[in-house]
């Protein structure tokens, strides 16, 4: 299995750990070396390997501990390098303190330039969401505030109903203009936000991260 495709198994476990659905651990035919894998690409603390062992102890059935210790070493090979701390780094993965001195300082420059380009990410997600709703809104209210309009304008309507038509009138007439005056700043930083984000893309396409960024 490639550096890349090792990663990027990581990142699907993480993904699993953070939606907060842990696999069943099937402890009669568990993969004692796969398991040390997914622990060791995530960069897990050796307490994950206890937790396991003591739950399947209570079900007694055998722990292979020498399978898990080398696959977590072949997945701490993979998640201790610079590729593996840069990709830690963007799904926001929590350090263990689990990688050597020698590998811990490229893993750690790396963890921070994956953590800003998921902050950039995320800054630039919220802003296209926010703009995008505020034109939602503003689509919306227009249309209402069309609607109270006629209910006012409405020579049938009694006088309760005319009543009711106009307070319509003022509070969509309200939100329309707040929604005009809003819509243009949460774009300007919407496109403040995109640009911080393909610059510093920019930024990486010289880099061994070039790939991972996409």
């Amino acid at each position: 299995m490639t550096l890349l495709r090792l990663l990027s198994f990581a990142a699907c476990a993480a993904l699993a750990a953070c939606a907060g659905s842990p696999e069943p651990l099937a402890c009669a035919d568990a993969d004692w070396f796969e398991l040390g894998q997914r622990d060791g690409l995530v960069g897990a603390s050796k307490g994950e390997f206890k937790s396991r062992e003591d739950r399947c102890e209570d079900a007694d059935a055998p722990v292979r501990s020498d399978l898990y210790e080398e696959g977590y070493a072949a997945g701490l090979a993979a998640y201790c390098t610079a590729e593996g701390g840069f990709q830690a780094g963007r799904d926001e993965l929590k350090y263990e303190d689990a990688c050597a001195p020698p590998q811990e300082a490229a893993f750690l420059a790396a963890f921070e330039i994956g953590r800003d380009l998921r902050r950039l990410e995320v800054a630039a997600a919220d802003a296209r969401e926010d703009h995008e709703k505020a034109l939602r809104d503003l689509d919306r209210h227009r249309f209402s505030l069309r609607i109270a309009r006629n209910r006012v304008n409405d020579s049938y309507a009694a006088g309760p109903d005319v009543a009711a038509a106009r307070a319509d009138v003022d509070y969509h007439a309200g939100e329309v203009r707040r929604l005009d005056g809003a819509a243009p700043k949460l774009r300007a930083r919407l496109e403040e936000a995109d640009a911080a984000l393909a610059a510093f893309k920019a930024e990486l396409e010289g880099s061994r991260f070039r790939s991972l960024a996409e």
